[in-house]
């Protein structure tokens, strides 16, 4: 069956098979780095997983890594999740 997700304003559903658990998300997304260096969506996603570990330094890297490899996109706004929990920008 479906796993069920709570987010932000209800509820998603997802198929098991396209979910990563948390410890399973820094490999995933190091190796697609790792084939795709400019990949800018591996870089923002890395870097919420990095946050939700409490390792801010390393999001903060890969946050601006997405914008520099592609500042037309909404990384910019990512960014500045990242550095607010992280309380750079209260």
């Amino acid at each position: 069956g479906n796993l069920e997700i709570e987010v932000p304003g209800g509820t998603a559903w997802h198929t098991p098979g396209n979910v990563l658990l948390l410890d399973q998300s820094l490999h995933h997304f190091d190796r697609m780095i790792k084939n795709n260096k400019r990949d800018s969506w591996a870089y923002m996603v890395r870097a919420f997983v990095y946050a939700e570990l409490g390792e801010w330094e390393y999001a903060s890297r890969d946050a601006a890594e997405a914008v520099a490899l592609n500042p037309q996109a909404a990384w910019l706004a990512n960014q500045g999740v990242i550095w607010s929990r992280q309380g750079e920008l209260g």
